[in-house]
């Protein structure tokens, strides 16, 4: 996505604008790094640090940088020598002119032809007053730039900015977007994995009927809990074995892969009859013969030394997945939407021992498959206990078209389990069909998303709780982490409802953290003249002046307890960020707001 945003947009000037939270500064972090080669200067803006935001300042420093990075640009501006009218000039369009337009035209365009780029995040950091010239200038004079050279800009959605850059077309980055929301579980992953454990029983899973279904099930599937137990104990037992094998660590270090990928075409009878050439595809690439399994005829193996490489021990191809049965899926599972179906073209490797499994999945890229997705249950298990390591690969079809394909790499010892704890299953299929009865949700709706819970890791789970808390803002995720971080050790799966929900009951946790007894805390009266201080202050406070203004004496208590929302560093009081306080024209969670409806709680 970022390359073609630098590549393809025919805009000089690609930017993104959305609300507090939701990841500008990440995605201007994570496009620094992957185009740090084709980057010749940033500005990150700071509303905490005022002086260096002017606009003067921002176009000075990018002078500096291109002077290090662009090859050419010091000399066409006289190496270094820039007069002292430019040097201490206020106007934004003086230094524009004589820092970029008049001498980027006499620097050369990159050998290679692609074009090089500038980053300049936060736009709405720059002081209020000070805004106007600056987007003056990026408005009027961005066609004075060099065609190769592009200009990456991020900000809030604030009326004067919008204005201001509306000819630009600037992409909106919002947080209930699709591909938001899938990055911001990204990070919810990585602490899911950390901090949630895995164990999850029947009330669980009441639980999130009633977070995502808005039902209450309480008590209901208490009759499941015995045969999801002795699930379990059967898998337990088969991982306990496999655990001193060799390989087995390196199993569990799998990295997990979880983008949501859709396929080129979104009418299903294309995709479907695309599945069939896919199909053959992974099974010639896997043997140069197959052979029907007499004793279950829809599916095939490779015939008796037909395997193409040394590591593929057993295979099973099922073939594509039937049409009716593919169709169903696409209107339950996908909203009717053909590009999400990824098993249609399926199959299956088997191994004895973990690392065989390794390496088979490591030789998969030797193939020329792109390995998109990985599940890997075997660290992450299902509550019933199974594992495997579930893939979707994308494999090239005769016209150039990747095609995904679903990929399962089992344990035999874990298949053999899975044979054993069937009857187990079948207790808990069986039975949920009644217990499903009766309520305000449809029985097979009801049916399905248990089933489905019950049948994929825990850790998913975890990671769907979390991310309706975070409501697809990136602070929540990174805030969620610290509180995590702070409270120490594993939380169980049930207590995932516990967990603040979105930035507001973030803040207002930490502030109960901060102060238990809430307005009548010792320390909220002791910390509340600072609060309102550092609130109302428009750039960060040193905590001398602070004291002193204030009359605090040696104690440094009171700035330990607003530590979770005013940190200090440097020696100056810095604002978390923004969407602590009330900023003007947004209606945001400020601190001052949340003090006074939590003093009257």
């Amino acid at each position: 996505m970022l390359r073609s945003l630098i590549e393809t947009t025919p805009s000089l000037f690609p930017s993104r604008r959305g609300g507090g939270g939701t990841g500008k500064s990440v995605l201007t972090a994570e496009l620094l790094y992957r185009e740090f080669k084709r980057v010749v200067g940033w500005h990150l803006c700071r509303h905490d640090d005022a002086e260096k935001s002017k606009p003067c300042a921002l176009l000075r420093s990018l002078s500096c940088m291109l002077a290090a990075r662009l090859p050419g640009y010091a000399e066409a501006l006289g190496d270094g020598d820039v007069p002292a009218e430019i040097r201490e000039s206020t106007d934004p369009k003086e230094v524009f002119d004589a820092l970029f337009a008049a001498p980027l035209k006499k620097v050369a365009p990159p050998a290679d032809g692609k074009p090089l780029l500038i980053i300049i995040d936060a736009l709405d950091e720059i002081p209020k007053a000070d805004q106007p010239r600056l987007l003056n200038v990026i408005a009027n004079e961005l066609s004075k730039l060099p065609s190769w050279l592009r200009i990456f800009t991020t900000s809030r959605e604030e009326p004067q900015i919008k204005r201001a850059l509306s000819a630009f077309e600037p992409r909106e980055l919002r947080a209930d977007e699709a591909k938001n929301r899938a990055d911001v579980e990204v990070s919810l992953r990585k602490t899911a994995g950390k901090f949630v454990k895995s164990d999850v029983d029947m009330a669980d899973i009441e639980k999130v009927a009633n977070r995502e279904l808005h039902i209450d099930l309480t008590g209901k599937l208490i009759a499941l809990q015995a045969p999801l137990e002795k699930s379990k104990a059967i898998y337990g037992e088969v991982r306990a074995t496999l655990r001193v094998r060799n390989g087995y660590d390196e199993m569990l270090a799998i990295v997990e892969k979880r983008p949501k990928p859709t396929q080129r075409s979104d009418d299903f009878d294309d995709v479907y009859a695309k599945a069939k050439e896919a199909q053959q595809i992974l099974m010639n690439d896997i043997a140069s013969e197959w052979v029907v399994d007499p004793k279950l005829p829809f599916l095939q193996h490779p015939a008796p030394g037909a395997a193409k490489h040394a590591w593929v021990e057993f295979a099973d191809s099922p073939g594509v997945k039937g049409e009716k049965r593919a169709r169903e899926k696409m209107k339950n599972d996908y909203d009717g939407h053909a590009n999400q179906l990824k098993d249609l073209a399926r199959l299956t490797l088997r191994f004895n021992d973990p690392r065989n499994l390794v390496t088979g999945y490591h030789a998969l890229s030797s193939l020329g498959y792109d390995i998109v997705v990985v599940k890997n249950k075997y660290k992450f298990p299902t509550p019933m206990g199974y594992s495997d390591l579930n893939l979707v690969v994308a494999v090239k079809l005769r016209d150039g078209t990747p095609y995904l394909c679903e990929m399962q790499l089992n344990l035999i010892a874990m298949l053999d389990a899975k044979n054993e704890a069937h009857e187990h299953y079948e207790i808990i299929r069986s039975q949920l069909p009644e217990l499903c009865r009766g309520t305000p949700v449809d029985a097979d709706k009801l049916e399905s998303f248990i089933s489905g819970r019950l049948n994929n890791s825990a850790l998913d789970s975890a990671v769907a709780a979390l991310s309706l808390r975070a409501d697809g803002l990136f602070l929540y995720a990174h805030l969620l982490a610290e509180h995590l971080e702070r409270a120490g050790g594993e939380i169980d799966f049930g207590s995932l409802d516990a967990l603040p929900a979105g930035l507001g009951e973030v803040y207002a946790t930490n502030f109960r953290r901060a102060f238990p007894d809430g307005a009548d805390d010792d320390g909220w009266a002791a910390a509340l003249p600072l609060v309102e201080l550092v609130a109302a202050a428009p750039e960060p406070i040193k905590v001398a002046t602070a004291k002193a203004m204030l009359g605090i004496t040696g104690d440094q208590r009171v700035f330990e307890l607003t530590s979770l929302f005013f940190p200090v560093r440097d020696d100056l009081i810095h604002v978390l960020h923004k969407t602590v306080r009330r900023e003007e024209r947004e209606l945001r969670w400020g601190i001052l707001t949340l003090v006074s409806f939590l003093a009257a709680l």
